[in-house]
């Protein structure tokens, strides 16, 4: 081989050479720069995860100290601001509910049991209910005993014992409360058939009267009053009952719609009040009168005389609600 060609490929060797050599210095900077990276985050990591254990382990001591306060807070505070499971506050909405449903049906036979007042304070809704007592020889013809009158606020209007000519043969004193001295021709408190008569009739005229199958009050007192202003409680919840399915032949007992209605199932277990009958019948008025009113602007509402229905053609003025 000639020199030149000799010194030639020496010369490339080296540079090649050279170049290898740079390269690995150069790879082995880069590579001690990732091992620097890598140490660095590691220790600012470790840092951060030690602040963090310490940041836990502060608020765990901070929720440890407000739980030891909170503990003797809940000594001094009453029982309804605490809180407690799931389970326990739907108990206490249920005894919270339970409680108001007892308080209405307090005010409720508050209301029909309150003392009797007399009173002048006439209002567009009355109440009314009569006592009656047996006459004939079976003791089943009606004679009037007792008319009680109330206005919308359950006070009295009108409460007279009404004297029996007939010779009564049963007093159904165990229902009607009605003795024999109460309506006997000889009482001195006692009034005359015709005076209740005329003074009820005035009473009620041009109002809406409120009460329990009316149509045998208003028969035994041998008046007339405008089937429109009738709110019989005995036909209206024996229409809401049948279109629930449940049918009778006759209207519900006072007692049977006052105990699921209202909830007093402490009413008429004993003898029977005219004043406490009238502002039973009011009672459940006042929890109905918006449907109650509502279906007969629909014309749905109906009206009873003597067995038939009659159709309620205008709608009165309502004024007097509580």
């Amino acid at each position: 081989m000639p020199g030149n060609a000799r010194t030639t490929c020496k010369s490339e060797a080296i540079d090649f050479v050279r170049e290898a050599v740079l390269a690995s210095l150069r790879n082995d900077k880069k590579l001690d720069a990732e091992i620097s990276s890598n140490d660095a985050e590691e220790k600012a990591a470790s840092t951060n995860g030690s602040a963090a254990q310490n940041s836990k382990e502060k608020a765990s001591k901070k929720r440890r100290r407000i739980s030891s306060n909170w503990k003797q807070l809940q000594k001094s505070l009453p029982k309804t601001v605490l809180r407690g499971s799931k389970r326990q506050r739907k108990v206490e909405r249920s005894e919270t509910q339970e409680d108001e449903v007892n308080e209405a049906v307090s005010q409720v036979s508050s209301f029909m049991k309150r003392p009797v007042v007399n009173t002048n304070e006439i209002t567009d809704i009355v109440g009314m209910d009569c006592e009656m007592v047996g006459v004939g020889p079976d003791g089943k013809q009606n004679a009037l005993a007792r008319v009680s009158v109330v206005n919308y606020s359950g006070d009295v209007l009108y409460d007279k014992f009404v004297k029996v000519k007939e010779r009564v043969t049963d007093y159904r004193t165990q229902w009607s409360g009605v003795k024999a001295e109460d309506v006997s021709p000889d009482s001195c408190t006692a009034v005359e058939a015709y005076e209740a008569q005329k003074a009820v009739g005035e009473l009620i005229a041009g109002r809406i009267v409120v009460g329990h199958a009316l149509r045998n009050d208003i028969k035994v007192l041998r008046i007339s009053h405008p089937w429109q202003d009738i709110r019989d409680t005995a036909v209206y919840f024996k229409r809401v009952w049948r279109k629930q399915g449940r049918r009778s032949a006759v209207g519900p007992k006072l007692s049977v719609v006052v105990a699921e209605v209202l909830g007093v199932d402490t009413f008429q277990k004993s003898e029977h009040d005219s004043c406490e009958d009238a502002r039973a019948a009011l009672a459940l008025y006042k929890r109905h009168r918006k449907e109650w009113e509502a279906s007969l602007k629909q014309g749905k509402g109906t009206v009873q005389r003597h067995g038939q229905s009659k159709r309620n053609k205008r709608l009165p003025t309502l004024d007097g609600d509580s």
